[in-house]
């Protein structure tokens, strides 16, 4: 047996070989390529900044939603819950989840879809329960809860949104990776396959394959409905999750006044569907009407004040956007297509871009000529905040989509340690900002950005 040296011996070494083979530690957040002087960044969901702190609004609202893989919905609402409370100490958590009524109730078919009542070989015996009892019928999409803070003065709400979609859009993939997945166990292959598989692919990159298909109208029309509600509460029409919404037609003549604003926080899959929902595609004239000022989408915009994403697909999800100008194999217009979308396409117009489209519906603003060059915001803009960890192989820089690029910042910052040049497990550098310190603080409290470019957190002010 080895000797009590020998054994501290081998531990040292083990310790230095990882210390040795560690090439890049988390943390280091930064905008690559920047230009300019030491100077506030962004404000935080909870804090204006520093020099704008006169214009904090009494009350703020917060649109959480999740990203992509198999999600559990309590420990991704405790994640923003449990940051919120560092900051406010009444607390009032409502642990009701509402359905996210749809406008219209709708039957989906699909190849191999079971429309019998069925059991959900991944939820069976947790929380959500594993019966499904009518699997192809959808008359809402995704469930929220909502929790309130506030201030020991009683001078500060916030109302947070917590949406979760995993289980409804997890019915439809359900009956089609079901066998892959259980083979995954029994066929006892490599680990580290066997979690890229598993987690990655059948439970993971599979949201974005179905959400790219029809099944994406589903998703966006949850995301609507609860929107819906959110702006309606926020324009004093009372809270009301039990009505069915939709941004199309929510609203008319809302206004909240200076003392409201929105700030949202996405993850991962979850920016794209805020960005479709918040500026959809088509048809156009809906689109346009439902983004003037007094519905519920142009309040949502022109209130918004922060965008945070922990991880975004902007730039994928963007190859599933393109249009044809006709059918390349000369038959009749596609039934799947629209009319309005066909029409456009037959056209020759443009496919509308949700990120041009929702940059310009909020009014532009100075200070943001150049991506690299980004200044104080004035109290009323919107900006959008990216988090990239260079080795996320499911992370995208959010302004490589569009070309209107000035209120993005994209911040560089590392979720995950990097071994030896070649190694970097994807499940911790993909979609952790809410769970690293440096990056949970930003997102509080707001950040600000020194000459070399690094991204340094603000200190959080003392609960009041």
């Amino acid at each position: 047996m080895l000797g009590h040296k020998a054994v501290g011996g081998l531990v040292a070494l083990a310790l230095a070989m990882l210390l040795y083979g560690c090439t890049a530690y988390p943390g280091g957040a930064r905008v690559l390529a920047y230009q300019g002087g030491d100077q506030p960044l962004f404000r935080g969901i909870a804090y204006p900044l520093p020099t704008q702190e006169h214009f904090a609004p009494p009350v703020r609202y917060i649109f959480h939603i999740h990203g992509m893989g198999l999600t559990k919905r309590d420990e991704f609402h405790d994640d923003l819950y449990s940051l919120l409370a560092q900051k406010y100490p009444d607390r009032q958590p409502n642990e009701a989840w509402y359905p996210a009524k749809l406008a219209q109730a709708v039957t989906i078919k699909a190849e191999g879809m079971d429309c019998k009542r069925w059991k959900d070989h991944l939820e069976e015996g947790n929380e959500l329960g594993g019966v499904i009892e009518k699997p192809c019928y959808f008359d809402s999409f995704g469930t929220f809860r909502v929790d309130t803070f506030k201030s020991r003065d009683g001078k500060e709400v916030v109302r947070l949104y917590t949406y979760f979609w995993h289980r409804d859009l997890w019915r439809i993939q359900e009956p089609h990776l079901r066998q892959d997945m259980l083979r995954n166990h029994l066929w006892r292959p490599a680990v580290a396959n066997t979690y890229l598989k598993h987690d990655l692919m059948d439970g993971g990159f599979s949201d974005a394959a179905t959400y790219a298909g029809p099944a994406g109208d589903l998703a966006r029309a949850g995301i609507s409905s609860v929107l819906c509600t959110m702006a309606l509460e926020a324009a004093g029409k009372g809270f009301h999750p039990e009505a069915a919404h939709s941004l199309r037609t929510c609203g008319d003549g809302l206004d909240t006044g200076p003392d409201v604003e929105f700030s949202y926080v996405s993850h991962s899959l979850g920016s794209r569907m805020l960005f479709d929902v918040l500026a959809p595609r088509a048809p156009l004239e809906d689109a346009a009407a439902s983004a003037e000022r007094g519905s519920a989408r142009g309040l949502l915009i022109d209130r918004g004040r922060t965008i945070f994403m922990a991880a975004n697909q902007l730039p994928l999800l963007a190859l599933a956007r393109i249009q044809l100008s006709g059918d390349p194999a000369g038959g009749p217009k596609s039934a799947s297509a629209s009319p309005a979308t066909a029409d456009a396409a037959a056209a020759g117009a443009a496919p509308v871009d949700p990120v041009v489209s929702l940059l310009q519906a909020k009014r532009r603003f100075e200070g943001y000529t150049d991506k690299r060059k980004p200044g104080p915001p004035p109290a009323d803009s919107l900006q959008v905040i990216d988090f990239l960890d260079p080795d996320d192989i499911l992370g995208f820089q959010a302004s490589d989509t569009s070309k209107a690029q000035a209120e993005f910042i994209d911040v560089s910052h590392r979720n995950a340690a990097q071994f030896f040049w070649a190694v970097t497990w994807p499940g911790t550098a993909h979609d952790h900002e809410l769970k690293r310190p440096e990056t949970r603080q930003m997102i509080l409290c707001g950040a600000r950005i020194r000459a070399n470019g690094r991204v340094v957190p603000y200190e959080c002010r003392p609960p009041v």
